[in-house]
């Protein structure tokens, strides 16, 4: 089985608009910003698959700083995995270093329908970033396996 494990999904509403969502988040212009940088949703994804014959991928979203930006996307990761079960597996994300509280919520959302590996931010390896993040303890209390880069 040829398992892509590493493709990025965003809903038609980011695709078409993706300038709107530069403003606060230079990590997502970077990516984006230039018009050669490839955005495609689930349909895309999928057919991209067929075109390449892998069997399956795993599907992200974005680790947006913005609650309704990490909402939206991943819920859309959620409905993707839903409507092509035998060829996405989901793992949503978002900055965990987000100060906003709805952070909470979405995680506990992730957690009831993924119990996801959560990733170590890039360049904060000796644990100093969890004293920065306001939601560590919730996610600490989970028991999901931390991932290491």
């Amino acid at each position: 089985m040829k398992v892509d494990i590493h493709t990025h999904i965003f809903p038609a509403a980011i695709r078409d608009r993706r300038e709107a969502f530069f403003r606060g988040d230079s990590a997502f212009q970077t990516l984006y910003g230039a018009a050669e940088a490839k955005m495609v949703g689930a349909r895309q994804l999928v057919q991209m698959l067929d075109e390449e014959g892998v069997d399956r991928a795993v599907a992200f979203g974005f680790p947006w700083m913005e609650a309704d930006h990490y909402r939206r996307n991943n819920d859309y990761v959620l409905e993707a995995v839903a409507r092509y079960p035998d060829r996405l597996t989901g793992f949503c994300c978002f900055s965990m270093c987000s100060k906003r509280w709805p952070v909470i919520r979405t995680a506990s959302r992730v957690f009831a329908v993924f119990r996801p590996w959560l990733p170590v931010p890039h360049g904060r390896r000796n644990g100093a970033w969890m004293r920065d993040c306001p939601v560590w303890e919730n996610w600490r209390s989970t028991g999901a396996t931390w991932i290491r880069r």
